[in-house]
């Protein structure tokens, strides 16, 4: 006696699917356990300070020539560098200021920064008589860039003439307005990467000046500083706190 074995191929044909469907889920995992791995990469934003501006204090009046002047008292008012011309200038090696109780004129170019290997006469914001010089900086002319506002202050002078000096002293919008102009010419006649940081938003660095021509960089001196650049040995004896 036969005995007739009926298979289903509707049940066959369900296992076939099961077994190509576990296939190809795996699939991604076999491909990516074979494939060698690729280290991670991190695009890296350029680094460039200040990218919130200036620091241009409010509570003190701004020169032409990129000096600052604030009131310490009737009559007293305290001169320093603001923080353009210190990213301009670079590192200050030696400086050398007025003698006290020498009589300065508004324009007049009065102090000397050395700058590796450059000098350059700076002019005084106000008129007046001096009669204090800062004694830190005698240690320490760094201080100039390290904190042009604060311990980086140049001298004090004796002023009655500050109503007309209001004529060349200017706040800090005023000056915001002066550092927007000259970083759109800049970024004109730079290289393009540097006009990209400067068009993006960008402050220069401090001494950003060191990566230009230095006749590029002695040419801004002048006409952002209102400087006269001087031959070391021509250096002007009449002058103390040289560091």
């Amino acid at each position: 006696m036969y005995s007739l074995i009926v298979s289903d191929p509707f049940a066959t044909k369900g296992i076939e699917y099961i077994l190509a469907l576990a296939f190809l889920a795996g699939l991604p995992l076999f491909w990516r356990a074979l494939s060698p791995k690729q280290p991670a990469t991190r695009a890296k934003a350029p680094q460039v300070a200040g990218q919130r501006g200036w620091h241009l204090p409010a509570d003190r009046l701004y020169h032409r020539g990129h000096a600052w002047v604030m009131q310490m008292s009737p009559g007293i008012v305290r001169i320093g560098l603001d923080d353009f011309a210190q990213r301009l200038l670079g590192p200050v090696d030696r400086i050398a200021l007025p003698r006290v109780r020498s009589r300065v004129h508004r324009g007049q170019k009065v102090w000397q920064a050395h700058v590796n290997g450059h000098a350059f006469r700076l002019p005084s914001p106000v008129e007046g008589s001096v009669i204090r010089l800062n004694p830190a900086l005698q240690e320490n002319s760094e201080l100039l860039n390290q904190d042009p506002y604060g311990k980086g202050w140049l001298m004090d002078v004796s002023s009655r003439d500050t109503a007309s000096d209001r004529g060349t002293l200017h706040g800090a919008e005023k000056v915001r307005q002066w550092l927007q102009e000259f970083q759109v010419g800049l970024s004109q006649s730079l290289s393009p990467q540097l006009g990209a940081v400067l068009q993006d938003g960008g402050t220069l660095t401090p001494g950003f000046a060191r990566d230009l021509p230095a006749d590029k960089w002695q040419e801004l001196v002048q006409q952002q500083l209102l400087a006269d650049p001087i031959r070391l040995e021509a250096e002007d004896p009449d002058h103390e706190l040289q560091t």
